[in-house]
């Protein structure tokens, strides 16, 4: 995975606790769908992974974003670019 730039700091787990935003988590979570639809191209997982972070900024403060939320994003965006089989594995 290259380094993306982001200004996300912290994230809110599905339990509460707040903890330091990492995009290689959100990489990770979307090359495990893109694998299990037998699919190996990580440049489209960067890609996507890009977006994400990039879609999660523009829509979401630093206060306040979930892991649910970028779950949300996730899902939408691999829809958008027509990767339907991978957005139902995630």
């Amino acid at each position: 995975m290259r380094p993306i730039a982001h200004d996300i700091i912290n994230i809110v787990k599905r339990n509460g606790d707040v903890t330091e935003f990492d995009s290689q988590r959100i990489y990770v979570a979307i090359e495990k769908a893109f694998l299990s639809e037998n699919n190996t191209d990580t440049e489209a997982v960067q890609r996507v992974t890009e977006k994400v972070i990039s879609t999660t900024q523009e829509r979401h403060s630093n206060d306040g974003v979930t892991v649910e939320m970028i779950q949300d994003i996730v899902e939408e965006t691999l829809m958008t670019d027509g990767y339907h089989r991978i957005a139902n594995s995630y």
